[in-house]
């Protein structure tokens, strides 16, 4: 992810910092207000991954993924972590197989999308308008240096709320 640092440059994000995404990238808020009207729809997680770290996949997206989809996949930068949602043993051979044509991303699943903190998976998923700046600034001192990647969902996810998570996890240095 690239930052102006106030000094007119751009900085790109630590990698072991924790990363900020929402649960799917084409939620309806988010292609209302995020993407231009004029981008192609395959161009779209690409256009994501240049302003967050990370996505987590809906498992009927990954599943069912066009070649062409696969390739605009290889092509994210290295920084960019894909999250995908596997409920049963047929995923894992499936992710298995997604993993073979994605050499050097990073791609883990995780088992569900519900909102909830997952420490085996080092992942939690947030309803954002559930509680204001200050309640998240404390639940994140609290959770945050637990996990490695943080998802707005739980609902429809403005660009707005994932801005401003973004913004709070690089103002306490997480």
């Amino acid at each position: 992810m690239i930052h102006d640092n106030g000094a007119g440059q751009e900085t790109e994000a630590q990698p072991d910092s924790l990363r900020v995404g929402v649960v799917d990238w084409e939620q309806p808020a988010l292609l209302e207000q995020f993407y231009p009207d004029d981008l192609p729809a395959d161009w779209r997680l690409g256009f994501y991954a240049n302003a967050f770290t990370a996505v987590l996949v809906p498992r009927q997206h990954w599943m069912n993924l066009s070649t062409d989809e696969r390739d605009e996949w290889q092509d994210l930068p290295e920084v960019f972590h894909l999250y995908l949602e596997a409920q049963s043993p047929q995923d894992d051979e499936s992710l298995s197989a997604l993993q073979a044509l994605l050499p050097g991303q990073f791609v883990q699943p995780v088992s569900s999308l519900e909102p909830g903190v997952y420490p085996q998976q080092g992942i939690a998923i947030i309803n954002w308008p559930d509680r204001s700046m200050r309640e998240w600034r404390y639940w994140l001192e609290q959770h945050g240096t637990n996990i490695h990647a943080l998802f707005l969902g739980g609902g429809a996810v403005t660009i707005g709320q994932l801005e401003q998570c973004r913004d709070l996890v690089e103002l306490l240095g997480l």
